[in-house]
């Protein structure tokens, strides 16, 4: 408070940009340094989340939690508002949702690393369990104490607040300490994990090779130093917007949809017909096709309720991709053509969305 109010001041891009080479650093060190960090950062996460939870289990009342529990009505004294119908409810939470659980599938993306693929299926599995019973809880006990009106109103982080309303002023501390350590351990996570994905791409050869360059500690060095380049100008740029948080939130939920939506229908495709499906895959194909199905229904609702503007904003990411594409493809392939007709179709429609998407961030 005072220094960092708001996380878009001069002292929080100068702080912030110390953490994130520091991480940067830490992991050239190798995966096992920053892998201990990792689990001292998650032990401390759920050790503090435990607190919270127990905490709100025990103040929980039922008439509180039971009052205008549809959030349907507006109650002045309590400050809750009418949020509309349950399918908007559920609609103006898709982009959030998405953004809480990109990260479950982290394990694969680490996967090679691995000594076994079996637990990098059940880390995955296990993770997403996990979220989700912490999700739910962390959601719908705190009901149980003040309205949802009420809760939108107070200082974040709120579960400080509402553990300080129960226990004190050693509430708000428990929480802080704990929101710290979740921030700098999430954080070196995902500086882990961003710095993967150009490295994988560079060794399928959809990447430019020097993006596959590792140092004596097998850590992907150019690919974490461009990575933690463009998180620097990110920061920077908080400094310009005041809601830079929840638009990139936003944005980056609304770019996971078209690979989860490739990746499903490539399912689809693969369990539809009997000759498409290998022979030794642990599912059914039957199974499969049902997942499938569900999953693009589902995925399908999560893109119409991002809404068409961020959806064409995001493709000014994409578009940007196209020349590192371009550039590799010369590099592995210097004799073979770099798009088929079907690709420069698709090339030209996302370069074309993204100029559309550059004009609406301009007015």
């Amino acid at each position: 408070p005072g220094k960092f109010t708001g996380g878009n001041n001069i002292g929080s891009i100068i702080g912030g940009s110390i953490i994130l080479w520091l991480m940067s650093l830490l992991i050239l060190n190798g995966v096992k340094a920053a892998s201990s960090v990792e689990i001292a950062g998650t032990v401390g996460m759920l050790l503090t989340t435990a607190i919270f939870l127990v905490v709100m289990a025990i103040s929980f009342n039922w008439g509180s939690f039971t009052t205008n529990m549809f959030a349907n009505h507006a109650v002045p004294h309590l400050n809750d508002r009418d949020l509309g119908s349950l399918q908007h409810q559920i609609s103006s939470t898709m982009m959030t949702t998405l953004w809480v659980f990109g990260g479950v599938e982290g394990a694969v993306v680490l996967s090679d690393k691995a000594k076994s693929q079996d637990e990098v299926k059940k880390a995955t599995h296990l993770g997403f369990v996990i979220c989700l019973i912490l999700y739910a809880l962390a959601t719908l006990l705190p009901l149980g104490l003040k309205s949802y009106g009420q809760i939108a109103a107070m200082q974040s982080p709120s579960s400080g607040v509402l553990l300080s309303i129960v226990i004190g002023p050693a509430g708000r501390i428990i929480i802080a300490v704990g929101v710290i350590v979740a921030i700098l351990a999430s954080w070196l996570t995902w500086t882990l994990m961003l710095s993967e994905m150009p490295y994988a791409a560079a060794k399928a050869k959809h990447f430019p090779k020097q993006f596959a360059r590792t140092n004596k500690n097998d850590i992907p060095y150019v690919s974490l130093i461009t990575s933690s380049i463009i998180m620097e100008i990110i920061i920077i740029l908080t400094h310009f917007s005041t809601q830079a948080f929840n638009t990139m939130l936003t944005i980056v939920g609304t770019m996971t949809v078209p690979p989860y939506l490739l990746s499903i229908l490539f399912l689809v495709k693969s369990s539809y017909k009997k000759e498409n499906w290998p022979g030794h895959h642990q599912y059914s194909r039957k199974y499969a096709l049902i997942i499938g199905i569900i999953a693009l229904c589902g995925i399908m609702y999560m893109g119409i309720s991002a809404g068409i503007k961020y959806t064409v904003i995001s493709f000014i990411i994409y578009a940007l991709g196209i020349p590192f594409y371009i550039y590799a493809r010369h590099q592995f392939q210097p004799n073979e053509k770099v798009f088929t007709k079907v690709e420069t179709g698709f090339a030209i429609a996302i370069v074309l969305i993204a100029i559309i998407g550059v004009f609406i961030v301009i007015v």
